[in-house]
């Protein structure tokens, strides 16, 4: 017999068929305003997406989801991040499994992802900084 609470919150989210890895509430200053207490998590295989929170009652809104990262179209080995950590000083580092190295198995990538746009103003890819290390 299954006991459902009277009381509970709703999901946050609906993630669909995704294979949500690793997330975070991102709580830090690199980024502007806006991406203050954000859940960021990777979609193994898709992107790095984001989901905003706004404050409803004693819960939130449910959150739509947006694409926070991606890979490049012409990735041969396609994008697949497994985890992201937010660094101290804001910036983001998120570890891509890459398969398809064969014959090296193992061989992943990490991104060092961070604002470079002007404080608060820009939303846009162009804002965002990407290194692979």
């Amino acid at each position: 017999m299954r006991i459902i609470p009277a009381k509970r919150l709703p999901p946050l989210a609906d993630l669909g068929l995704g294979s949500s890895a690793g997330g975070a509430c991102y709580l830090e200053r690199q980024f502007p305003e806006e991406y203050r207490g954000n859940l960021l998590f990777c979609e193994w295989g898709k992107s790095v997406v984001r989901y905003p929170l706004r404050p409803r009652g004693s819960s939130f809104e449910q959150p739509a989801e947006q694409e926070f990262a991606t890979g490049a179209r012409d990735d041969p080995y396609g994008f697949k991040p497994t985890d992201l950590v937010v660094q101290r000083d804001g910036t983001l580092m998120v570890s891509d499994y890459a398969d398809g190295q064969r014959p090296k198995r193992g061989r992943g990538r990490i991104y060092h992802i961070a604002y470079v746009g002007g404080r608060g103003q820009g939303q846009g890819e162009s804002d965002l900084w990407s290194r692979r290390r």
